[in-house]
This record gives structure tokens, C-alpha cells and sequence, in this order.
């Protein structure tokens, strides 16, 4: 009689729904050449896949091995 085993292997993403940053305002100065400005903004978060208006919010999967 073969002998078989199962293995079962779960993978969760953002499970409990946290803000991750995605991306990112990468401009160190605004205006022009002539009249240059700090940006407030600089390396602050712009995107985030948590927000319900993303489509990653929550992501998992399932896999099973039978080794026999």
C-alpha cells in the first residue's frame, strides 16, 4: 500500500488591513530653474495599497505538496 504525505502552506498579505507607502514624492525642489523652492513634500508617501481605492489591499494564498 503507497504511503503519501500532504503538505498544506498558507501565504497572507496586509492581513489586518495596515497602510502600507507605495510610493513616494521623489521631487526635491518646485518651480522654475530661476526660482527654485523646497519642496514640503519631499520623500513623503503619494500611494498606498491598503487604501480601498487601490485594488491590493488584502492577499493570500493557498498551495498543497503530496509527496509520495
Amino acid at each position: 500500500m503507497p504511503h503519501g504525505r500532504l503538505e498544506a502552506i498558507a501565504e497572507l498579505f496586509n492581513v489586518f488591513n495596515a497602510i502600507n507607502p507605495a510610493g513616494f514624492d521623489g521631487r526635491r525642489m518646485l518651480g522654475t530653474s530661476a526660482n527654485l523652492t523646497a519642496n514640503p513634500n519631499f520623500m513623503q508617501p503619494t500611494t498606498f495599497p491598503g487604501d480601498f481605492q487601490q485594488p491590493e489591499q488584502r492577499v493570500g494564498q493557498i498551495g498543497f505538496r503530496w509527496t509520495f
